[in-house]
């Protein structure tokens, strides 16, 4: 282990750099209408997470890898995962101009849309904001509290492109159940599952 990495002045910087890097997506160059650029961001901040996670001596089990939980995660999952779905089609329903985000969604755009976002978008966010993140907390506090609030605002904020205060308010509660449940089963194949149903019913409320 690199002692450079675990330094609590490098976790500083480490926090200071992905924020830097959620900023960036506040850019109208890497906003949700250039999707192709985001994934070059993430394929950036991906080879930065490799590096200093293996600097750091974490584990595949420590960054979600295993499947070893996978059926409980499931399981723990179904209850909170239904209910944000079932709160996203009625604040559709009740507040249809909470979705009005001036994303140009068509229904013949949605299967690549859909495509890229279980291919690209949701595999390395589940890798950066629930493994990666919450994996390096761990290395400075023990306290679930601390770690499942802090990787949910890093979570929410790098979604604010949206332009929508609910968008973001609703990103963080989707932090929180993805982070309690990585916490419990250190499981990332259910949390990309559950990312890439919720997001997607998300797309589709937004056409």
């Amino acid at each position: 282990m690199n002692k450079l990495f675990t330094h609590r002045l490098y976790f500083l910087f480490d926090l200071a750099l992905l924020t830097f890097f959620a900023s960036l997506y506040n850019t109208p160059v890497f906003s949700f209408q250039h999707y192709e650029i985001r994934l070059v961001l993430y394929g950036v901040g991906l080879c930065y997470l490799a590096f200093v996670g293996s600097q750091s001596s974490l584990t595949r089990t420590q960054l979600g890898l295993s499947t070893s939980g996978t059926r409980r995660a499931i399981k723990d999952m179904a209850v909170p995962g239904g209910a944000l779905i079932l709160a996203i089609l009625l604040s559709r329903w009740l507040r249809p101009e909470w979705f009005r985000l001036g994303i140009s969604n068509t229904w013949s755009s949605i299967p690549v849309r859909l495509f890229t976002y279980a291919l690209f978008s949701v595999p390395m966010q589940e890798l950066a904001f629930r493994g990666y993140v919450i994996s390096r907390l761990e290395q400075f506090t023990m306290r679930p509290g601390i770690i499942i609030t802090a990787s949910a605002l890093i979570f929410s904020f790098i979604h604010w492109p949206f332009g929508s205060l609910m968008m973001s308010a609703g990103t963080f509660v989707l932090g929180i159940v993805f982070a309690r449940n990585f916490l419990r089963h250190r499981d990332l194949i259910t949390v990309m599952t559950a990312h890439w149903v919720i997001g997607a019913v998300l797309l589709l409320c937004m056409i």
